[in-house]
Parts: C-alpha cells; structure tokens; sequence
C-alpha cells in the first residue's frame, strides 16, 4: 500500500506540472496569433520543428538509458555523471558550432536576414538537451516536488517575459515612450524575437536552477558504462526521430511543396496555429 500511495502521489505531481505546464503554454497561442501576423507566426511554428528534431539528436535516448542502467549498476551515480558529461560534451559542441556557423546555417534555411534567430535557438537547444539527465535524477531520486516546482517555473518564467515583451512593452511605448526601459533598448515593438528571446531566458534559468544538483556529486566519466548506455539508446534514438517525423515533418514539407505564389510562411503559420488547437485533446488524454 506504500508503494501504491507513492505512485499515485508522484503521479499526480509529475501529471499536474506536465498538464498545467502544457496549458500554459497553450494560452500562448492566442497572444501570438492576436498580436503577430500570420507569417510571423510561420517562422515560430517551422523553427520550433527543427527543434523538436534537434532535441531528439542531442539527448539521443540518454535519458531511457540513464533509467535503464541506474537500476542495474551498482552505484548509479557513475551512471548518472557518465551520462551527463556525455550530453555536456556533445551540447558544448553544438553550441559552438552553431556560434561559428550561425551565419551560414541562417542562410541555408532562409533566414540569412537574422541570423540570431540561429544562434539563439542553438543555445536554447543545448541547455534543454543539457537539462534532461538532472531532471531524470531528480525523478529517479523520487524528487518529485522539486522536478515539478523547476518544471513550472520554466514555464511560467517563458510565460511572464512573452506578456512583458509582447503586452506590457508595447503598452508603455504607447503610454510613456520616454519611459527609460523603451529609451535605453528600443522595446515596444511586436516580433516573433521575442518569443525567442523568452525562450532562452527560461531555459537557461532552469539550467542555473539545476546547477545545485548538476555538481552535487564528483563528476566521473566511466567508458564502460557510457558504452553501454550509447548501445542501448541508439535505437531509441531512431524511434524517437521516427515518431518527430511523423509529428512534425508535415511544417517542413509544407514550405517545399506549397505552389508558386502562395505566401508560404503565412499558410506554415495559419496551419501551426490550428495545429495547436489539438493540444487541450491531448491534455485530456495525458490525464
């Protein structure tokens, strides 16, 4: 009955954060398609699908395996610190290679124009793929009400900065253009920046959030162990893309095959944005 009691309490705190958090974001939605135009949107809606595909590669079924043979060795925290400097090595690589070639990548996918877009989602990318082995320690040490608290803040963190940027801003440079906060950085303007810009706040505050338990325990690399972590997860890591292209190579397809003189981006944005609308059918599933 104890363990029975546990499993619906951790169940309930893993599946509230998970649900509220979604929803949260889901409100997002409304702001932006109110507030941006339909091809601004498009731009989020197909950046955050590399995403999705991006966050699959550089986790490359750590986590499952972090699960897998913590269980199994006898001290799980060599598992634990193999693993997480397995995705701190791999992370730090992408971040640099996204620094030194943001330029051409930006080019490469049509966004020359900005090619900061590029640079930050590459570090939005590596912290969250840094984060997934000290969230998996935290569940397999049954902290479960620390997970869900760093879970939501990050939410709520990106949340709060998308009001500030996209309402709160705009709202002063029309109140009080003089205001200090629009003098000195030229707030006030709508653009899909922004949404960005909140999305790197709020990962890398959940990564200085798990700094305590990142460097709680002395980091140790362990080639065995890492061998057959990598020998596990490697087939995890081709079913994970498997079912990202199936969720969300349709954006990607969208802008090759949409016919000459359509505005692309518009179409990929009003396709995004109704996409979304199927989320609140999930969260009555993942309940």
């Amino acid at each position: 009955m104890n363990k029975l009691k546990a499993l619906a309490g951790q169940t309930a705190i893993y599946g509230l954060s998970s649900i509220i958090g979604r929803f949260l974001n889901y409100l997002l939605v409304p702001l932006y398609t109110y507030n941006l135009p339909a091809d601004q949107y498009g731009i989020v809606t197909e950046l955050y699908t590399y995403v999705g595909f991006l966050i699959i590669l550089l986790t490359y079924g750590m986590e499952t395996g972090f699960f897998r043979f913590a269980n199994q060795e006898k001290d799980y925290r060599e598992v634990y610190t193999t693993s997480l400097l397995s995705l701190l090595g791999t992370s730090s690589l992408f971040i640099l290679i996204i620094v030194l070639f943001n330029s051409n990548i930006a080019e490469l996918i049509g966004y020359g124009n900005v090619p900061q877009y590029i640079l930050w989602f590459g570090i939005i990318i590596g912290a969250d793929a840094l984060t997934t082995i000290p969230f998996a320690k935290l569940r397999h040490e049954n902290k479960a009400g620390r997970f869900a608290v760093i879970k939501l803040l990050n939410i709520l963190i990106n949340v709060g900065f998308n009001l500030f940027f996209i309402v709160y801003c705009p709202y002063l440079k029309q109140h009080s253009p003089n205001a200090w906060l629009i003098t000195q950085f030229h707030l006030g303007d709508i653009s899909v920046k922004y949404i960005f810009i909140s999305n790197l706040i709020a990962s890398l505050a959940t990564l200085i959030l798990l700094i305590p338990d990142i460097f709680t325990l002395k980091l140790k690399f362990n080639p065995v162990i890492w061998r057959k972590i990598i020998i596990y997860s490697l087939p995890l890591l081709l079913a994970g893309l498997a079912g990202m292209v199936n969720e969300m190579l349709d954006r990607i397809l969208l802008k090759i095959y949409l016919p000459d003189g359509v505005n692309v981006m518009r179409e990929i944005g009003i396709y995004g944005a109704n996409y979304k609308i199927a989320i609140l059918m999930t969260l009555f599933i993942q309940m």
